[in-house]
């Protein structure tokens, strides 16, 4: 897994990876997010675990069903390989809403962990 920069644009790179992939699935320990190619999200499935009772996770059922779109292309860019069939959502960045002080919803974007990204980096050239 190294990394380039791709001199193609978004279009080219989202036309690439959808010649194969129909869906693919982000992870995480709060539940799965079934997506296209593009990144957007077809469906959020909720860990069952998750209890809305709960304000904690009451708070983690919100903003993870606010998710709209992962970012595959900045993946696509980074990375030197196809979309996978799995993502980990630490290595995606995403676009959410969220409701900002006056009430109104706010369309917000969360990088990639980066520091993550180094330690599978680290974790993957010692497999080697």
């Amino acid at each position: 897994m190294g990394t380039r920069k791709i001199k193609e644009s978004p279009g080219v790179l989202i036309a690439r990876a959808t010649d194969r992939k129909q869906e693919c699935i982000v992870r995480s320990s709060n539940g799965e997010f079934l997506i296209y190619p593009d990144g957007r999200v077809k469906l959020w499935q909720p860990d069952p675990g998750l209890d809305p009772s709960k304000p904690e996770d009451k708070e983690t059922l919100d903003h993870y069903g606010r998710i709209l779109r992962f970012n595959t292309v900045e993946y696509l860019q980074t990375y030197d390989e196809e979309i996978p069939d799995e993502f980990d959502i630490l290595d995606l960045g995403f676009w959410y809403d969220k409701l900002n002080d006056n009430g109104k919803l706010e369309r917000n974007y969360e990088p990639p962990e980066y520091g993550w990204r180094k330690e599978i980096l680290k974790t993957y050239e010692k497999k080697v």
